[in-house]
């Protein structure tokens, strides 16, 4: 697997996470999930569906077995880096509320 496929997935399973945690996603399925898990869920699942990096644990499997094909290994690597992958942009990102400007 290239070090491009690698970063596809990383970026992959960014976007699903982020979708999936903050916005509304197409058709307003996302929104509509959270608040169903709001509504009905465990505390630690409410918390867990609005963060990026819980949701990135989930979806990273999933995302990293269509990326890739090689051995079990491969995959619990690509999926547990995908996660670190969020969670270092999720770190390194501020806030959506923040309004300062970007550092030019």
């Amino acid at each position: 697997m290239s070090l491009s496929n690698i970063l596809m997935c990383w970026l992959a399973v960014f976007g699903v996470s982020v979708t999936i945690s903050t916005l509304d996603g197409p058709f307003g399925v996302c929104a509509a999930f959270r608040k169903d898990m709001q509504r009905s869920a465990e505390a630690w699942i409410r918390k867990g569906v609005t963060c990026p990096i819980c949701v990135s644990f989930w979806a990273a499997p999933v995302i990293a077995f269509l990326f890739s094909q090689a051995t079990p290994e491969f995959h619990s690597q690509l999926w547990l880096s995908s996660v670190g992958f969020t969670a270092a942009i999720a770190w390194l990102s501020p806030p959506a509320t923040d309004d300062t400007p970007p550092v030019a």
